[in-house]
């Protein structure tokens, strides 16, 4: 799975020996061959991110965060964890960076923005200059610019999504997704959040532990897609601009599901509908399926791919790869023209 991941990311992987002896078997080390053997075999095949969706991440608005509160882990490491699981690729990058030069951001689809708690005015006015544009997708997360040198203000928030944000006096976590819209659902059946089997409502827990403060949107041009369970004012939603449509959610744990439609409707490319980890870019597409059987990736008609691990070629048709895989078994296909 390390390997897979480090190959579509282009980058280097070590193994860390743990003071002596633990790789020393032979099955490990015949492993550890292959992989070499592998890199070696596709080093001069020019390979490149396939990413549509940017993740920022700011370190400098933790600092005004309490190291008591769970917010780093509900907007965070949570959310972070479950785009790796939407079936489509994301590059991750510093706040910090979204002005370099170096960073294409006409690449991406979908902009999501973790915990920028505190956006400087120059971040905010480059942000409605190079990405506010061209029917691109930005998901903000809990409190975007809600910090500021002249203390905190939830107009800034409304400022920065565009959509307006109002501070909820009772505290609630607990999120109930609404029934299908056809407004942003593009699939049907799905469970977008976690269904009380007793009920079949579908509700997650926007945090784990209280925060203050908390968050509603409170805009009539608004799409809700999840409500507070008590007061039912709108938590999770959308605002459809006419060169972008900006997502706000008033806590992070945002369930797979809704983060994946999210994506589709952004013009991201789905490649897998199920909940396994893959890995992708433009030129190789794996993954890890613990629970073994048939998988469909979603793929250009016409492709011939060789499994790098265990051998093996097959073509896709129809817009699908179809591929039986062995019960905790980690693959990787390497396509013969780019998937782009």
């Amino acid at each position: 799975r390390e390997f897979a991941l480090a190959s579509v990311k282009l980058t280097a992987q070590w193994w860390f020996d743990f003071m002596g002896g633990y790789f020393s078997d032979d099955i490990l080390m015949s492993e550890i061959k292959k992989m070499i053997t592998i890199k070696e075999g596709y080093r001069k095949i020019k390979m490149a991110s396939a990413s549509r969706i940017a993740v920022f991440a700011d370190t400098e608005s933790l600092y005004y965060v309490s190291e008591e509160s769970t917010a780093g882990l509900d907007c965070v490491k949570n959310v972070y964890e479950d785009l790796k699981l939407i079936g489509a690729p994301h590059d991750i990058f510093l706040f910090s960076d979204i002005d370099s030069p170096s960073l294409n951001i006409d690449q991406y689809r979908l902009i999501v923005f973790l915990n920028s708690f505190v956006i400087t005015e120059a971040k905010r006015q480059y942000i409605n200059e190079n990405i506010k544009k061209d029917g691109r997708s930005i998901l903000w997360i809990y409190a975007p610019g809600y910090i500021t040198e002249e203390g905190f203000s939830e107009k800034r928030v409304s400022d920065i999504t565009g959509l307006d944000i109002k501070y909820l006096p009772e505290y609630e976590n607990e999120i109930v997704i609404l029934p299908d819209d056809p407004r942003f659902y593009d699939s049907k059946g799905l469970d977008y959040g976690f269904t009380n089997k007793a009920t079949g409502v579908q509700i997650f827990r926007g945090v784990e532990h209280p925060v203050s403060p908390i968050f509603y949107i409170d805009d009539k041009d608004a799409v809700a897609i999840g409500k507070y369970r008590k007061s039912r004012k709108t938590a999770l939603g959308f605002r459809q601009f006419e060169e972008f449509t900006s997502y706000y959610s008033a806590a992070g744990n945002l369930p797979i599901g809704v983060l994946r439609e999210i994506a589709r409707k952004a013009g991201v490319t789905i490649y897998y509908e199920g909940i396994e980890p893959v890995y992708v870019n433009n030129r190789l597409i794996g993954i890890h399926n613990a629970p073994g059987g048939t998988i469909t990736f979603n793929v250009p008609s016409g492709i011939k791919f060789e499994e790098l691990f265990d051998g093996g070629t097959y073509e896709s048709k129809n817009g699908s790869l179809n591929v039986k895989i062995d019960k905790g078994a980690t693959k990787l296909y390497l396509a013969d023209r780019s998937m782009m």
